[in-house]
């Protein structure tokens, strides 16, 4: 009798050039010993303004159908399958999107990059947060319609949902008729009047 081990079975999370990754489990898997990955929890705080980043540390078994941010260099990334039981990680608000995900009532945040920032952007209703991916579902009334990564949240975002009137706003969304020197938005762009 002859026996060939095949290896060890593992989900591949992709991470794009922005350097993070929203992943949704199928099965029990072990955070990888590695300096190159990083497993974070994402928690919104009570106000809904603001989020946490919460490290996982190597060796921990997530359970499957668990919500995951993932921060690494743009690759693939293979997570190791395992039958060890995980427990549910605390400090997390992702949901795992099991199936594809259709976003209702302004309440869903899916990981996007805006320039060179990168976090959980408001998307409108109807756009679908596609199976395998993790996304955050904010019924706290947020105003917030951006939460960086870096732990600002911000509703200068807003107007990318706004149809291109030809008006222009303030950064607070006050309509105004005669921009003088300063940052507005205008059909949907930032720009900088002089």
């Amino acid at each position: 009798i002859y026996i060939q081990r095949t290896g060890d079975a593992t989900e591949t999370v992709s991470v794009s050039g922005a350097g993070y990754a929203t992943y949704a489990t199928t099965n029990n898997v072990v955070v990888p010993e590695s300096n190159d990955v990083k497993v974070m929890t994402v928690k919104v705080n009570a106000e809904g303004t603001a989020i946490e980043l919460n490290e996982v540390k190597a060796g921990t078994v997530i359970p499957a159908k668990t919500g995951i941010l993932v921060k690494a260099t743009a690759d693939n990334h293979d997570f190791v399958v395992t039958s060890d039981k995980g427990e549910t990680l605390a400090n997390n608000d992702l949901k795992a999107a099991t199936e594809d995900v259709t976003s209702v009532d302004d309440k869903f945040f899916a990981l996007t990059n805006l320039g060179e920032k990168v976090g959980f952007a408001l998307v409108e209703n109807s756009v679908v947060i596609p199976a395998g991916k993790a996304y955050l579902e904010v019924t706290k009334g947020t105003p917030a319609k951006f939460f960086g990564l870096d732990g600002e949240a911000t509703g200068i975002n807003s107007v990318k949902t706004a149809k291109a009137d030809g008006a222009y706003y303030t950064l607070e969304g006050v309509k105004t008729t005669k921009p003088v020197k300063g940052l507005y938005i205008h059909n949907g762009k930032k720009i900088v009047v002089k």
